[in-house]
């Protein structure tokens, strides 16, 4: 049986199937409450019941207080709904609502698309969490105390699996040890989430993503997410490779192709690199964004997201806002 759930004040609106906890509905369609551990031990996720039942279907440890237990709370991540549900309960509507939090962690797998490119899986541990909005970043601590800000390639529907693009940089000293040193099973720190891009599109209209080489992560993580709230507006994602090779994600941008009828996916080959700024980067950009993207008419309204190298980032900015895209509806993210 389907049940609908509402939040309040916001009224937004979600279904829950099963025994799915009310917080695990919440995340999976979209929605940022208030939470922590998701584990049953901290009460952050107390909301209160305004109208229908509930039941518990996951132990908890945290114990309400009488006042709590008066108002008519119940913890989100340990109960589900019995019936249609209404609850008030706390949520992020920014970053800015996002508390920073500081988590162990742990590596549990990496692979090398490309020679240069690191694709790196951290999982949290079960009682901590990391609670962030898609395309934002985190500061990820290695052994030594090596320091390197990712931006977060996974949805945050899966807040315990966190992934991450990391570029071989011959004068970064943490992606030189995530590419030669860090291995499955390391420890690191987790210290976030800090910034970055995030979803700003309030209804059905056309969104545009731009991504260069790494700047895909943060571009993963808002698509996987429109994928998650089943986003019905037009997406078009638009990739560059870097010099001599397809894109490192070309596969999975094809495959969100052939399955979503609303999303069109688009790939252009740079034959310089991405991360030196010249004329002829300018001259590929601009041929690529006027043929690929601004020929479209329906593309002039759209929402636009660009996550990319320094100075194709700026130089991709540039060529949107020249062609009448309005600065309030252009988001740019420099990757690493």
């Amino acid at each position: 049986m389907t049940i609908e759930v509402k939040f309040v004040p916001s009224n937004r609106r979600f279904e829950l199937q099963g025994n799915d906890t009310i917080l695990e509905a919440a995340l999976r369609a979209g929605l940022s409450p208030n939470y922590g551990c998701s584990n049953g031990n901290c009460g952050r996720c107390l909301a209160k019941v305004v109208n229908g039942s509930t039941a518990r279907v996951r132990h908890h440890d945290y114990v309400p207080t009488a006042a709590e237990k008066a108002a008519g709370v119940v913890l989100m991540c340990a109960y589900t709904a019995h019936s249609d549900l209404q609850l008030e309960v706390l949520e992020a509507d920014s970053p800015d609502d996002i508390p920073v939090q500081d988590i162990p962690a742990r590596c549990k797998k990496k692979h090398h698309p490309t020679d240069d490119i690191a694709v790196v899986r951290v999982q949290t541990p079960r009682t901590q969490r990391l609670r962030f909005l898609s395309g934002q970043r985190v500061v990820l601590s290695l052994r030594g105390g090596i320091q390197g800000e990712y931006p977060i390639a996974s949805c945050p529907c899966d807040d315990r699996n966190l992934e991450f693009h990391v570029h071989r940089g011959d004068n970064n000293a943490a992606s030189r040890h995530i590419h030669s040193r860090l291995s499955p099973g390391d420890h690191l720190h987790v210290h976030g989430p800090t910034g970055g891009l995030s979803w700003h599109t309030p209804n059905a209209q056309p969104v545009v993503f731009v991504s260069c080489d790494v700047g895909f992560a943060a571009i993963k993580s808002l698509i996987e997410y429109a994928i998650n709230i089943e986003w019905e507006g037009p997406m078009t994602l638009l990739c560059f490779g870097a010099p001599g090779a397809a894109h490192y994600m070309d596969n999975l941008a094809r495959s969100w192709n052939d399955v979503l009828d609303n999303f069109s996916y688009r790939s252009s080959l740079l034959t310089v690199d991405p991360r030196h700024a010249c004329e002829k980067l300018d001259e590929e950009l601009r041929s690529s964004v006027h043929s690929e993207l601004l020929a479209d008419a329906d593309l002039h309204h759209a929402d636009v997201y660009i996550s990319a190298p320094g100075p194709t980032a700026c130089a991709l900015q540039t060529q949107f806002l020249t062609h009448g895209i309005e600065a309030t509806r252009l988001w740019t993210d420099i990757c690493s």
